[in-house]
């Protein structure tokens, strides 16, 4: 299994309808395409305030490499990246092995 982690903040005049629709985006991929066993977001909450300028994450489960490579050429994938990254300030994007 592996995990890829997605950390980012938006634009300063990304709406909290933008915001939304993106979650549900990422929240809908996994019965668009095969291998994804989890999706979740999620919205920097830490007391600590060490997260710089990331405000959101998602954390994504993939059952194998070949499932992550095959999500990272699928047309769902991109079709959520073109609406996702005009909308982004800054993102980290992570990945490891469970």
């Amino acid at each position: 299994m592996l995990r890829h982690l997605l950390l980012f903040s938006f634009l300063s005049d990304v709406t909290i309808k933008q915001v939304n629709d993106i979650r549900e985006r990422f929240l809908h991929i996994p019965a668009l395409i095969p291998g994804i066993t989890s999706v979740e977001w999620g919205e920097n909450n830490s007391l600590e305030m060490k997260n710089q300028v990331y405000t959101h994450c998602v954390n994504m489960t993939f059952d194998s490499d070949l499932s992550r490579a095959r999500y990272l050429f699928h047309p769902d994938h991109e079709a959520l990246q073109d609406v996702f990254v005009p909308l982004l300030n800054d993102i980290i994007i992570f990945d490891y092995e469970l």
